[in-house]
């Protein structure tokens, strides 16, 4: 593997044969032929080494990866600042990160999205009463004066 010379239509070329790890830790294989130069091809292989490490390998970049936490303690003092009604959203928040602050915000498990709602349904408002699932979401027939 790695940088090797041959010959086609009656011409010398360079190929790249490179197996790299990317972004998810899998081994994965560039292969790269008809380079004319083994400079060329040498550069290529050192730079598909260098992406593979830094994590951009094939194009993707390694996305950051932030809690629901972490990004509402970013939101919060720009809501506070320029939100009359932050408050609200503190404490919405306040329920959010209980029960899912420590997850990923771009994985977010569906079923932990629904174990936050039941969660929430079953416990009691501020006046003591358990919450009620709305019946419906939108607007009945009747009411849109048709």
């Amino acid at each position: 593997m790695g940088v090797t010379r041959y010959q086609a239509d009656g011409q010398t070329w360079w190929r790249v044969d490179e197996w790299v790890v990317d972004r998810d830790g899998r081994q994965v294989r560039f292969r790269k032929k008809r380079i004319p130069t083994k400079e060329q091809a040498l550069a290529i292989a050192a730079k598909v080494r260098t992406e593979s490490f830094e994590g951009d390998f094939l194009g993707r970049r390694r996305a950051p990866r932030y809690t629901v936490a972490e990004l509402w303690a970013a939101y919060g003092p720009a809501a506070k600042r320029d939100n009359a009604s932050w408050e609200t959203d503190a404490g919405r928040a306040q329920h959010l990160l209980r029960h899912l602050g420590r997850f990923p915000a771009d994985r977010l498990p569906l079923r932990e999205v629904d174990g936050y709602r039941d969660a929430r349904l079953k416990e009691t408002t501020q006046r003591g009463g358990l919450r009620v699932r709305p019946l419906w979401t939108g607007r009945s027939s009747s009411s849109s004066g048709c």
